[in-house]
């Protein structure tokens, strides 16, 4: 039965790879689809860096813009994601020989987890609902376990002791009879200091 979910799934994934190419080759879709990404608009202003023509071949005037990096350029905040799989000097990383590194290197490469994983497909506010789902779920789990799990369970019985369970021993009333005692260990006035009880 799994075996079939799985071929099955795997049959949906690949048709709709084949149905849509962009998913492989990393093509950003539609304009409409782009709009959605306002924040995230580097891509338009500037353009994607081919293995041909990186970033050592573009010309632009680059104003200061306060970061004290003097006559360095000023690369425009485009994830190295965005790139083409093929056809760099060094091809793990898209990048070229003497290409310039952007300042915010660390957070530009493609081992940065960005938005280029879904494939642009996710909006912050769905983005934001799928984390309230898996928090709702795991706030589920959570009440379940607090509803079903019992706080004080015991591995092994508690253990018993001669003598009405060493009753007089344990500071209990000899005018009482240990029947009459109250058993429950919670409401003892005389807590049992015994592991299991």
């Amino acid at each position: 039965m799994a075996a079939k979910g799985g071929l099955r799934l795997g049959q949906a994934l690949l048709r709709r790879a084949v149905l849509r190419p962009q998913v492989l080759l990393g093509i950003r879709k539609d304009q409409r689809e782009e709009k959605k990404w306002e924040a995230h608009d580097d891509h338009k202003r500037f353009p994607i860096p081919t293995p041909e023509n990186d970033w050592k071949t573009f010309k632009r005037d680059w104003d200061d813009d306060g970061y004290a990096l003097g006559d360095y350029p000023n690369l425009p905040d485009i994830s190295y994601q965005r790139r083409q799989h093929v056809g760099w000097w060094d091809w793990q990383e898209r990048r070229n020989f003497n290409e310039p590194v952007h300042p915010d290197e660390d957070a530009m490469n493609v081992w940065v987890w960005t938005e280029v994983d879904c494939n642009d497909r996710y909006t912050p506010h769905e983005a934001l609902m799928h984390l309230a789902i898996a928090a709702s779920i795991v706030a589920f789990i959570g009440y379940l376990s607090y509803l079903y799990d019992k706080l004080d369970r015991d591995p092994a019985i508690p253990r018993q002791y001669p003598f009405n369970n060493l009753y007089l021993e344990r500071g209990g009333d000899p005018n009482k009879d240990p029947s009459e005692e109250v058993l429950d260990p919670k409401k003892r006035v005389i807590p049992n200091n015994v592991y299991g009880s």
